[in-house]
């Protein structure tokens, strides 16, 4: 991909990330049901992005029996993550939840330290701190801290990391294009969550008296989230493989920052200008994390 695809790529991907952002915290307003943004991502991923998958020349679609065990574990992980995930964004800010997002790389060194003996830089250890300087000066200037998004905060970053280094060992064992297996990872998600769906989030929404004024703008928002979360890993499908480490951590960073301006200014949420910084020094932690490991790759090579 040339530089100008690339650059062009990448701000599609800000542009429907932000987009995708905004849509989910609308919903919010007038249905507090977090699973049901999952489902529509899940129902809607697993139809669009196998057509994305075959109209980019994928060989094989559908699974094989050695590609059903990993494709569950990764389904499951998926499904935590989702929930976690918006449920930390109903319950929290979106500075503090992108500050939050931040200390991944925390619980990553951590495991991988004193359960696989990984080795790291200074670098690394120097950026560890910027991470939980940001992440808590984010935390405790907030004029309203909700403890269950914290929780759920705490959680989303566990499954996340966890998801990726499971998928790390045995992404060699699953032989199909990266969109087609993320298709066949949303159906077994969708059909992992729908029973949960049911008993917590249907009541709900029968209840609501929106959704009865309401139905059809209902339907088209749950098609929308779907599409767009489809958009957004389509470009991200496509950004990973033509660019390096480095590069793809600084846009995923400006996209952390582009969510936490918008959030900032286009929702009256309880955000200082402290809480705000703190998530820039976090997420400049996370640059610098994904800048000493880029710095170990080239010379190991």
């Amino acid at each position: 991909m040339e530089g100008e695809s690339l650059v062009f790529c990448a701000l599609s991907w800000y542009l429907f990330s932000t987009c995708h952002t905004v849509v989910d915290q609308n919903f919010y307003l007038d249905y507090p049901c977090p699973l049901t943004i999952s489902l529509s991502h899940m129902f809607v991923n697993q139809f669009g992005l196998a057509l994305v998958a075959y109209l980019a020349g994928a060989d094989q679609i559908l699974l094989s029996k050695s590609h059903i065990k990993p494709v569950l574990c990764l389904a499951a992980f998926k499904v935590a993550v989702s929930t976690f995930s918006h449920y930390t964004a109903l319950f929290l800010t979106v500075p503090l939840m992108e500050a939050l997002k931040a200390m991944s790389p925390i619980f990553v060194v951590t495991v991988t330290k004193f359960c696989f003996g990984a080795s790291y830089s200074n670098g690394v250890y120097f950026s560890l701190p910027l991470m939980i300087t940001g992440a808590v000066s984010a935390t405790l200037t907030q004029t309203k801290i909700v403890y269950n998004g914290l929780l759920t905060s705490f959680l989303m970053v566990c499954a996340s990391q966890s998801q990726n280094i499971y998928l790390k060992q045995s992404y060699h064992n699953v032989s199909l294009h990266p969109l087609a297996l993320l298709s066949n990872v949303h159906m077994f998600a969708f059909l992992m969550i729908l029973p949960i769906w049911i008993v917590v989030d249907l009541p709900v929404l029968m209840a609501s008296e929106m959704l009865h004024e309401k139905p059809l703008e209902f339907v088209l928002t749950f098609l929308v989230q779907g599409c767009l979360s489809t958009v957004t890993h389509t470009l991200k499908g496509f950004l990973l493989p033509n660019c390096s480490s480095l590069t793809y951590s600084v846009m995923e960073n400006g996209k952390s920052l582009t969510k936490v301006i918008i959030g900032f200014v286009r929702y009256q949420k309880p955000t200082g200008v402290i809480n705000v910084l703190g998530t820039f020094v976090a997420v400049f932690g996370v640059f610098c994390y994904a800048h000493a490991r880029n710095d170990k790759k080239v010379k190991s090579n």
